[in-house]
């Protein structure tokens, strides 16, 4: 059995890392390094993470001080000494079998990583179809169960969706929704192919940075069909967010990305299209909620894309959006502004 390095930073989450613990303590892969990250908390959760340590030996806490997300992550990188890593949000939570299955799909497939959905739920009430709330899930046996996975054996393929080479991988950088392959926590990484790699620290939406290398790094990655990771939607997480101005650290993520994977075969045509629309729409959004330099700063770093990548962009329609977006931006914005949510 080789080790998982389970990395999990913590700040201000006392109210809900008992539960995330319970999970990942409660898998049924037993062969686990679980590094907390304690990233400076000013409430009860440094001395939560401690008391974790005499419940569970394969517990190990290091405390920092307040560097954010990404600092903390990196530090559990550099203490990580299993053979595949994964990363876990302290107020989520995985199913029981979330690490042996996802482990199962790339010692079967030898893929990479290992990539599985996720189901989202708030505090009190689920916001998926079958997830219960919080309240139900006092015990591990709680959870919702896998359906037909009731052994390895019994279910030799794991729900395993289909493996994908690293080039059909990254086409997923395009998706109208990029949650799966931007989110670093729903897979499980070979250990390898993280060497000499880190998160940005000190802005937002780092996890697209981070992922936009591992792409680079990965041979071929094995998805999963089945939601095995659950996110708690809260008014502390990304996608609870609303209004918040995060338009400056997600442009910025999608221009890394954009550098790191536009000259890469069956991205060089369609990347930069898909990320100028991107960066328009953003610019947009952050002027209807009022972010007015946030807009300007945004829409300066557009014009500079544009200027050097649009003759990448193919389409009378798109050329025609992505030409009003750099030329005559307020015409742009009054088309555009009823299909942007605040």
């Amino acid at each position: 059995m080789k080790k998982i390095s389970v990395i999990i930073p913590v700040y201000n989450v006392a109210q809900y890392l008992d539960d995330c613990l319970l999970r990942v303590t409660g898998q049924s892969y037993t062969d686990l390094q679980i590094l907390l990250i304690d990233d400076g908390s000013t409430d009860k959760s440094g001395a939560l993470c401690d008391s974790w340590t005499d419940r569970d030996s394969r517990i190990q806490v290091i405390h920092t001080a307040n560097k954010g997300l990404s600092s903390a992550r990196n530090t559990g990188l550099q203490a990580a000494d299993g053979d595949y890593i994964s990363f876990i949000d302290s107020d989520d939570m995985i199913h029981p079998r979330f690490l042996e299955l996802m482990s199962a799909a790339l010692e079967e497939t030898g893929a990479d990583m290992a990539v599985c959905l996720e189901q989202t739920f708030t505090n009190d009430v689920p916001t998926g179809e079958s997830f219960p709330s919080v309240g139900a899930l006092s015990s591990v046996e709680s959870l919702p169960s896998v359906e037909s996975l009731s052994s390895v054996e019994s279910s030799p393929r794991y729900h395993l969706e289909h493996t994908e080479t690293q080039a059909e991988f990254m086409r997923h950088f395009m998706d109208s929704f990029t949650g799966p392959v931007c989110w670093v926590w729903n897979k499980l990484y070979r250990k390898e192919i993280l060497k000499g790699l880190s998160f940005p620290e000190g802005r937002k939406m780092e996890d697209i940075c981070f992922l936009s290398d591992v792409a680079l790094q990965c041979r071929s990655v094995a998805w999963i069909s089945d939601r095995l990771y659950y996110y708690r939607q809260h008014a502390g997480s990304i996608m609870s967010m609303g209004q918040s101005d995060i338009a400056p650290d997600y442009i910025a993520a999608l221009t890394y990305s954009l550098n790191r994977l536009c000259n890469i075969p069956g991205m060089a045509a369609d990347y930069p299209p898909y990320v100028l629309n991107k960066i328009a729409l953003l610019c947009v959004k952050s002027k209807k909620n009022g972010f007015t330099a946030s807009m300007q700063e945004g829409l300066t770093h557009f014009c500079s894309l544009y200027d050097s990548y649009h003759k990448n962009i193919h389409g009378c329609k798109n050329r025609c959006k992505l030409f009003l977006a750099r030329y005559a931006f307020p015409l742009y914005y009054c088309l555009r502004k009823a299909t942007v949510a605040v």
